[in-house]
């Protein structure tokens, strides 16, 4: 089992502008959780990101035949329960802090990178691949895709709990 530190610091945060991508895995709630508290805890601001992948809206459109707009506006209803899932996980565990929340529509990697890149995050929170797809060895496509940009620092978390958490 991966432990994670609990990290403290003296004097000034060195982390004030978080970016937590999420897309509604158990993984990225998870970290989302993790990394709520972790920004609570450093007095940072929060940036919830959902990106609606746009080969999925593709596929839909090629299997149900609806309109791109209509699809796009069923992701977006998602995104609302993803955002709404991870506020009410967070306060579960004692997190008070506001987050701004975001949609883009796109490739999830890009959409990340290009909105860090134009929003000067010092740190990102992102989870790695779902339990049960990942081996040992790998990121998550995206993640890997994120980190190797270097737009921003680029905080990797396993599948964890916050039972199995040092901050907890």
């Amino acid at each position: 089992m991966i432990r994670l530190p609990k990290i403290e610091w003296s004097g000034n945060c060195l982390f004030k502008n978080i970016l937590i991508p999420l897309d509604g895995s158990a993984t990225s709630l998870s970290s989302a959780e993790y990394a709520m508290k972790f920004a609570q805890e450093q007095d940072a601001s929060i940036t919830l990101l959902y990106v609606i992948n746009e080969r999925n809206i593709q596929k839909m459109a090629d299997l149900t035949g609806q309109e791109h707009d209509e699809i796009v506006g069923q992701f977006k209803e998602q995104g609302k329960k993803f955002f709404q899932a991870t506020k009410r996980n967070a306060h579960k565990i004692g997190v008070t802090i506001e987050v701004e929340e975001i949609m883009l529509v796109g490739d999830p990697a890009e959409e990340i990178i290009n909105f860090a890149q134009k929003t000067s995050f010092d740190l990102i929170i992102m989870a790695t691949k779902d339990r049960e797809h990942s081996s040992r060895f790998m990121l998550g496509h995206v993640t890997n895709r994120v980190i190797e940009s270097g737009v921003a620092p680029v905080l990797a978390i396993p599948f964890i709990t916050l039972a199995e958490s040092p901050l907890s």
